[in-house]
């Protein structure tokens, strides 16, 4: 875990893009992040990372700048080039 006083820069390692449109996180403090090249699930904890593309049923790859939406029971909406996606991130661990 990084202190309180420094940056921790994460690009280049786990990230399928340094392009970045949009991050939410669940329930469980972990983030998801929205980029040109996939949705990535990222563990700030441990600094894990796991790439969802269209291989894993994804619309598209490539997602819109600031769409995204968390409900209140916690499920996650993100707007892509070909429509949006939704899921609920803890049925997913």
């Amino acid at each position: 875990m990084p202190s309180a006083n420094t940056f921790v820069r994460y690009d280049g390692i786990g990230l399928p893009s340094n392009v970045i449109y949009r991050i939410e996180e669940d329930e469980k403090g972990l983030f998801w992040i929205t980029t040109n090249k996939g949705l990535v699930h990222f563990n700030p904890k441990n600094s894990s990372f796991k790439v969802y593309t269209i291989a894993n049923g994804l619309l598209s790859n490539q997602f819109n700048y600031q769409s995204s939406y968390k409900d209140k029971n916690g499920r996650i909406y993100f707007g892509c080039i070909n429509g949006f996606i939704s899921f609920a991130p803890l049925l997913l661990y």
